[in-house]
């Protein structure tokens, strides 16, 4: 008989956090949707014969009432006071404006250095870590015990190595019951509630052994990431012991014997419905390095470095390769009308000689229902492939999901990946939220930062898929007189007589700089040439130092 998941009794938890990093978050300019719009959490669309309609179910927590949404545009006055203000909030360290609605982030992972290992069993690890939650919207979330109003959380484990990032283990979704309300260093000042909510400011810790309890692991697949909803009580498969449900790693992925140089990193994420109603959930994954050693009884992660707040796992590559570039892919009408998916896409090529390079591409689905059912890159007319591969994660405990194989195949246009199609097989193995599938191909042709990759949808085929900017493959001269190298974008491009604090790229400094450079921070602007003009004062990094240069700049400061 299937188990449903109980709600224990909760121990007290304290976090202590590092200073916030600025967030990022897409603000569509049509957040909302129609409030009698509901239906069940597995919304899929129908295509357009109408042979496959779906519903889709709505619940929310009585006690809150849905606010009226539409984008909210910060208006530009005078460029000096805009700026003096931009100044003042970024010099003296004020409290950022709160995000319309609950925004739940993971604060701090592993708090304390606190991860627990379970086994091994055979040739499995499984672990757990501790998550810290923090409210930084300006209205309480729900996390009402015993009743599908909380949030659920997601963790994961990834390794980097030989240039190639990819998830290496993954854990079913703690439901969470419960909150602590506590203070925590850049969340803002607490604003504490009944322990049913967690206030505006306010954070709550799960433990690594709350974390990694059994009973309190529910299937990934019966949620629907984008719109929050999910059935509660869960059902599911028994408990397989010590290692069931928990965040399975392979051994030989971690043995240091078979992995050296590699680098490890945890990350965590919440789902939350009433979250999801005010479409806040692009920021909910934070990540952390970790370094794996072995033991006399298995191996133990160690947290090195501080917490990554509001940046899902696949930046760490980019942290450590500052020759990848990643791109955030949004899929409107996702869960459900008017809620948004997330994707991101990181891409990297490689010179390795005899004329040939490689394009490595990690695809990380952060909270898409709609899913990635084929992955393509565009080719050069008259090259092909010499060698192509993929990478994807193992589902365990009793998910339904099926280990096929993708397919891969090539045109004269693009290569392909793709699983099996939806309306065949509704478990293929997708990328399904929470993961993140690795694709490379070896070809003679070199690089350029204007490639071009495309998503194509699971469960809606027959929309457009969605085309995303990579590094990819070009026409010209694939040698290089030099040993195997990494292609660099910021390397590549050329500004000559750029303007400084040009921002907008316009040929002038005004208004239209300050929101550029804004975009670029919030992370709405990831372009190489826009990321260069922001640097303004030529750190190598894209900072509050450059936004007191562009002020200088425009109220003739020195």
């Amino acid at each position: 008989m299937g188990e449903v998941g109980l709600e224990p009794t909760r121990p007290y938890g304290q976090g202590i956090l590092n200073p916030q990093r600025l967030p990022f978050r897409h603000t569509p300019n049509n957040r909302g949707r129609p409030v009698d719009s509901g239906g069940p959490g597995d919304y899929t669309e129908a295509d357009d014969s109408g042979d496959r309609p779906r519903t889709w179910s709505h619940h929310r927590p009585l006690s809150f009432q849905r606010r009226a949404e539409g984008s909210q545009r910060m208006g530009l006055g005078r460029k000096f006071a805009f700026a003096a203000l931009l100044a003042g909030v970024i010099v003296t360290g004020s409290a950022p404006v709160l995000a319309t609605g609950p925004d739940i982030i993971v604060g701090e992972i592993a708090i304390l250095n606190n991860i627990n290992r379970y086994g091994p069993l055979g040739r499995i690890t499984a672990f757990s870590f501790a998550t810290t939650s923090c409210n930084i919207g300006d209205m309480e979330a729900a996390w009402f015990s015993n009743t599908p109003d909380h949030p659920v959380i997601a963790q994961n484990i990834y390794r980097l190595k030989a240039g190639r990032f990819e998830q290496i283990g993954m854990a079913w979704l703690k439901h969470g019951f419960a909150t602590l309300n506590d203070e925590l260093p850049g969340c803002g000042t607490c604003q504490p509630t009944d322990g049913q909510t967690l206030g505006p400011g306010c954070s709550d810790t799960y433990e690594a052994t709350l974390n990694g309890a059994q009973g309190l692991l529910g299937p990934r697949s019966q949620v629907n990431p984008s719109s929050g909803e999910f059935p509660y009580p869960f059902a599911a498969p028994a408990i397989q012991p010590i290692i069931g449900r928990r965040i399975q790693v392979k051994n030989r992925d971690l043995d240091p014997i078979q992995n050296p140089g590699a680098l490890y990193f945890l990350e965590a994420f919440y789902i939350s419905a009433h979250e999801s109603i005010f479409n806040n959930a692009a920021n909910n994954a934070s990540w952390r390095r970790v370094t794996v050693t072995s033991e006399p009884l298995g191996y133990k992660l160690t947290p090195a470095g501080s917490t990554v707040r509001e940046e899902p796992a696949v930046f760490a590559w980019k942290a450590n390769d500052p020759t990848v570039q990643i791109q955030q892919v949004v899929i409107e009408n996702d869960g459900g009308p008017g809620y948004f998916g997330y994707f991101w896409v990181a891409s990297k090529a490689t010179y390795r000689g005899n004329c040939t390079w490689r394009y490595e591409y990690a695809v990380e689905n952060l909270n898409s229902h709609q899913a990635c059912g084929a992955f393509s890159v565009s080719l050069p007319g008259g090259v092909t492939p010499s060698w192509a591969g993929r990478r994807s994660i193992r589902y365990h405990s009793g998910e339904p999901y099926l280990p096929f194989s993708w397919m891969y195949s090539w045109t004269d246009s693009e290569i392909r990946w793709e699983t099996y199609p939806f309306a065949e097989v509704p478990n293929a193995n997708a990328i399904r939220f929470g993961t993140l599938y690795n694709f490379r191909f070896d070809v003679q042709a070199p690089p350029t930062c204007e490639g071009a990759a495309a998503i194509h949808l699971f469960r809606s085929p027959h929309r457009d898929p969605y085309v995303v900017q990579v590094i990819g493959p070009t026409i010209g001269d694939p040698c290089l007189q030099s040993e195997p190298t990494d292609f660099s974008c910021e390397a590549a491009l050329v500004q000559p007589d750029r303007l400084p604090g040009d921002v907008s790229l316009d040929g002038t400094v005004d208004e239209a700089d300050v929101q550029a450079l804004v975009d670029v921070i919030l992370g709405r602007q990831e372009a190489p040439e826009a990321t260069l003009a922001a640097d303004i004062d030529e750190s190598g990094v894209v900072d509050g130092h450059d936004i007191a240069a562009l002020v200088n700049l425009l109220t003739g400061s020195k």
